[in-house]
C-alpha cells in the first residue's frame, strides 16, 4: 500500500475510534437520561420549539406562536425527527441531536488535522469534544444549541477546507452556504460574514 494509501487509512482509523467513543458515551448518557422524569418534558424555550415544531408537522399557521422573531431552521429539524420517530417523537429528536454532536466532534477533530497536520492533536481534539460536558447536556434538550454548534463547526470545516485551495470557487461556495445556514439557525452566526467577504482582499 503506498504511503498515501496508509495516510487515509490512518485517518480512518482515527475518525472510525472517535465515532465508537462518542457513540458509547452517548448510549449510555441517553440510556440514564431516557428514565429521568424530565425527559420529554419541554419548559420555556424547549416548549415554544416544540409547539413551532408540531405546528410546522401538522402544516398549520404558525405566526400565532412565532411572529417572525425567531428563525425557523431548528423548528423545521424537530419537525422533520417528530415526523420519522411518529409515536418515539422525542426520543427521535434526541437521538438525532447526538448524532449531530458526534458529527461535531469528528469536524473539530477534522480541523485539528488539517490545521495541525497531526492526527495525535486531531484524536485529541475531538476526544475532548466528545467528552465534554456541556455539549452532551444540550443534545439531550430539544434546544437550538446543538444544531447550531454543528453548523458552526461545519463552517469553520468548510473554510479550513477553502483555504488549503483558496483557487477553488466551489470550496468558498459551499463555506457560504453553511455559514447561511447556521444563520438560519440564529442570526448571530453572521459575526463569520467578515472572514468569507474577505476572501481574496
Amino acid at each position: 500500500m503506498s504511503r498515501e494509501g496508509l495516510r487515509r487509512l490512518g485517518r480512518l482509523e482515527l475518525f472510525l475510534g472517535l465515532a465508537s467513543v462518542g457513540l458509547l458515551i452517548r448510549l449510555l448518557y441517553f440510556t440514564e437520561h431516557l428514565s429521568s422524569p424530565f425527559f420529554g418534558v419541554a419548559i420555556l424555550d424547549e416548549a415554544f420549539y416544540d409547539a413551532v415544531a408540531r405546528a410546522l408537522l401538522a402544516w398549520e399557521e404558525v405566526t400565532a406562536i412565532d411572529p417572525g422573531f425567531r428563525p425557523l431552521l431548528y423548528p423545521a429539524f424537530l419537525a422533520v425527527a417528530y415526523g420519522i420517530g411518529g409515536t418515539w417523537d422525542v426520543v427521535t429528536a434526541v437521538g438525532l441531536q447526538h448524532l449531530l454532536g458526534i458529527g461535531a466532534g469528528l469536524l473539530v477533530a477534522w480541523i485539528a488535522v488539517r490545521l495541525s497536520g497531526s492526527r495525535r492533536a486531531g484524536f485529541g481534539a475531538g476526544l475532548l469534544y466528545l467528552l465534554a460536558g456541556p455539549p452532551l447536556y444540550f443534545e439531550g434538550e430539544r434546544l437550538i444549541t446543538t444544531l447550531f454548534t454543528f453548523l458552526m463547526v461545519g463552517v469553520l470545516a468548510a473554510l479550513v477546507r477553502a483555504e488549503k485551495r483558496p483557487e477553488n470557487p466551489g470550496r468558498w461556495i459551499l463555506a457560504g452556504l453553511v455559514a447561511a445556514l447556521a444563520a438560519m439557525a440564529r442570526p448571530n452566526a453572521l459575526v463569520v460574514l467578515p472572514v468569507l467577504l474577505g476572501v481574496g482582499v
